[in-house]
């Protein structure tokens, strides 16, 4: 037990201290706030610090069935905000289409465009020009553009319910739109997105109840409260998904605070203000978030920080050796590994090029990353420590990649992707993986292609350990190989830092010790399967919803 307080009190620190560097980062590059924002702001850090219990997201489901209102937190520069509400109204949909969507995001002046583009009326570029979409709202359009599809999908009608003014003028107009909505379709449950701090009970929500004279149920859910994160880390040491404040007061967490604070910095850096910006590039931005300008620094900062958690013992050299290399130079990329000697390692490592996976080009120091998330910088820190102490075992990528077995390669991909998976994890405790039933999910999904469900066929193949590890890779190329090591190596990381990590030190122990022995042999990856796995309970695992 000691033990394992001691690695919570590790993981508690490092995470502390990323969070702590983002925040102040996106705090000096916001500059001078209003006196209004500023009140609303503490007033959020007050209301966060309430009492609140773990609950499931039936208890959730109950109380919007009795609600008229829903209103969902966005943080405008994490598409984690938005994504939730899609994933909602996914849920909601199904079983119900007495809903309306109302958005912050739109001015309500333009709601004849909306309904104009919902009928298809006119084009996506049409529609944002009309709409003044970038001068209006600036946040990546890719974040809320689904919306759009899925109201075409379920016939959802969607409301503007934006205006000028300051905070409190723009609660009250919104709220008597929510008001004349309601009071015009009663039947209807209308779905809010609307900016974090203006949905506490005495903001927005408060003047609709206000404008309809208290006849109207309403639902509250906040999104990734900086406290309640670390209120859970602290008394739990878990990653509650979903707590409640009171019957209709929820929050919603599916990212540590740190990672919104990372959206903050890549809008202030690349896309608050950019002179050269074209609509026609803007609705085509993948919304793809980077750590800040600064990678190289932050994959050692990382790097740093997991191997004195892991307490790995690589010296500062160690950790610092190396060069990253993103899609800026491509080309460069491309050369050195035309330059491998190995022809089947040229073009495997090519095939990773066009599929824009991260790795390490074997014989060199060097990564490629093709855009910097935070989770791909942990993820890469991970592989770049693994690599590093296999180095000081005297060996190498090449002794695991050429002239062995095909099963070693599985197992040496396998290892590398978890240590990887693993490392992002312990930076973000909330991502997700596929596990066993997402795999038969999409094994029976008409949609899944022929190639794909022969990869799925093959991790199934493994987990279930019906087949010997020697024998289920006979003739099975390196690239098919590699994609299924990394589905494994994915989702055995996943289960471990979820059901092993923190509660089980001698099976943590053992864990550890198989990964890092570097001995790729069948027979103990079979036996860490059944450590991590336990044959009981890892064919009901799935990926949540939030």
């Amino acid at each position: 037990m000691g033990a394992q307080k001691s690695k919570n009190l590790e993981l508690g620190k490092l995470q502390k201290t990323i969070y702590s560097n983002l925040k102040s980062k996106a705090e000096s590059l916001e500059g001078t706030v209003s006196k209004e924002l500023i009140s609303y702001r503490k007033d959020q850090e007050l209301y966060e610090k309430k009492p609140f219990s773990p609950c499931k997201f039936e208890t959730l489901l109950k109380s919007i069935n009795h609600s008229h209102i829903i209103y969902l937190g966005d943080f405008h520069t994490f598409d984690q905000s938005s994504r939730n509400l899609q994933r909602l109204i996914k849920v909601l949909a199904k079983n119900n289409s007495g809903y309306v969507l109302g958005v912050e995001f739109i001015h309500q002046k333009n709601q004849q465009m909306i309904d104009s583009f919902l009928a298809g009326q006119l084009t996506e570029l049409e529609f944002l020009e009309s709409i003044q979409y970038r001068e209006s709202w600036r946040f990546p359009w890719t974040y809320y553009r689904q919306f759009f599809e899925l109201a075409k999908k379920y016939k959802i009608k969607i409301y503007g319910l934006n205006t000028d003014g300051n905070l409190k003028k723009r609660d009250r107009f919104a709220a008597k739109i929510l008001a004349k909505i309601h009071k015009k379709a009663p039947d209807k449950k209308i779905l809010v997105l609307f900016g974090e701090y203006h949905i506490l009970p005495d903001k927005l929500p408060n003047d609709t109840l206000v404008e309809l004279n208290g006849n109207v149920h309403q639902t509250i859910i906040h999104q990734n409260l900086d406290s309640v994160y670390w209120n859970i880390a602290n008394t739990k040491g878990g990653t509650d998904r979903l707590v409640k404040f009171s019957n209709n007061e929820f929050a919603l967490q599916t990212s540590p605070p740190w990672i919104k604070y990372e959206s903050m910095i890549y809008w202030f850096e690349h896309l608050g203000e950019d002179p050269e910006f074209d609509i026609h590039e803007f609705i085509m931005e993948t919304g793809v978030f980077t750590f800040n300008s600064n990678a190289m620094d932050n994959f050692v900062f990382i790097a740093d920080q997991l191997n004195s958690t892991l307490k790995l013992e690589l010296s500062s050299s160690d950790i610092e050796d190396f060069n990253l290399y993103d899609h800026e130079r491509l080309e460069f990329v491309q050369k050195k590994v035309q330059g491998l000697d190995s022809k089947t390692l040229q073009s495997f490592y090519l095939k990773l090029l066009t599929r824009n996976r991260s790795f390490r080009i074997p014989g060199t120091k060097n990564y490629y990353c093709p855009s910097y998330s935070i989770n791909r910088l942990a993820y890469l820190a991970g592989v770049h420590l693994y690599l590093q102490l296999l180095h000081k075992q005297q060996k190498s990528e090449d002794d695991c990649l050429i002239g062995t077995r095909q099963y070693t390669k599985f197992i040496f991909f396998c290892y590398q992707s978890f240590m990887g998976y693993f490392s992002s994890k312990i930076i973000n405790p909330y991502r997700k993986c596929d596990r066993y039933q997402d795999f038969l999910k999409c094994l029976r999904n008409k949609k899944t292609s022929a190639y794909d469900k022969k990869i799925l066929r093959l991790c199934l193949r493994v987990i279930d350990s019906k087949t010997k590890t020697t024998d289920i890779f006979n003739g099975v190329n390196i690239l098919d190989t590699f994609l299924v090591a990394r589905k494994i190596g994915y989702l055995m990381a996943d289960d471990f830092f979820e059901e092993i990590f923190h509660r089980d030190h001698q099976k943590t122990q053992i864990v550890l010790d198989t990964l890092f022995s570097f001995k790729f042999c069948p027979e103990e990856f079979e036996k860490l399967i059944h450590v991590i796995l336990p044959r009981t309970s890892y064919r009901k695992a799935k990926k949540t919803l939030f």
